[in-house]
């Protein structure tokens, strides 16, 4: 997964699902914009591992100058991830409430243009939770705020560099098969022969 590509689309997608300008859609850690009175708040909840699986190791041999680095090691498995999406808007006419707007987000989802979305970044979308109220006090006043969650599939795949390990070309064995008396097999009397039974 390659967040650097995920959080942008995801930004992009609450934007068009809230209706909230995209300038004022950002994920919690970004430095805060002067928002017009809408505000999209975005933070991961939780990423991790399907059912607690553990990655898959793939070994693949890939030419190299350096003969000790031709194998390697990618480690891949499935991921789960949780959005966390809050809205806030300071307009409290009817439809136009943070909770409105969660809750437009909440179910445009998993309409099929969001889920063609998610896929073009690699994530699945599976469920959106209910749209629970969260307001909070600043400066004495009240900002109403409503959120929920939405919980994504989606694919993690890494190399380990450090892994990498010589690729093995050809093996050759060197043996002697001895009769019970001690005399030495001929390497010629060991291959079968079409006569034998």
């Amino acid at each position: 997964m390659d967040f650097e590509t995920i959080e942008p689309a995801l930004c992009t997608l609450v934007a068009s699902a809230t209706g909230v300008e995209s300038s004022c859609v950002l994920f919690e850690n970004a430095p805060r914009v002067r928002h017009n009175g809408q505000l999209a708040l975005l933070s991961w909840v939780s990423t991790g591992n399907v059912g607690g699986a553990t990655d898959e190791e793939r070994w693949a041999y890939v030419s190299n100058a350096d003969p000790l680095q031709e194998m390697r090691v990618t480690l891949t498995g499935p991921r789960e991830l949780r959005l966390q999406v809050s809205v806030e808007t300071l307009d409290q006419r009817p439809g136009y409430t943070a909770r409105v707007l969660a809750e437009r987000a909440r179910a445009r989802f998993a309409a099929p243009s969001a889920r063609a979305a998610l896929e073009a970044v690699g994530l699945a979308f599976v469920r959106a939770t209910e749209v629970t109220r969260a307001d909070y006090r600043v400066d004495g006043r009240v900002v109403p705020r409503s959120l929920f969650e939405v919980q994504m599939n989606g694919a993690a795949s890494f190399e380990d560099t450090d892994a990498r390990t010589s690729y093995i070309a050809t093996v050759g064995v060197t043996a002697t098969v001895k009769r019970p008396d001690g005399s030495t097999v001929s390497p010629s009397s060991l291959q079968p022969t079409t006569g034998d039974a």
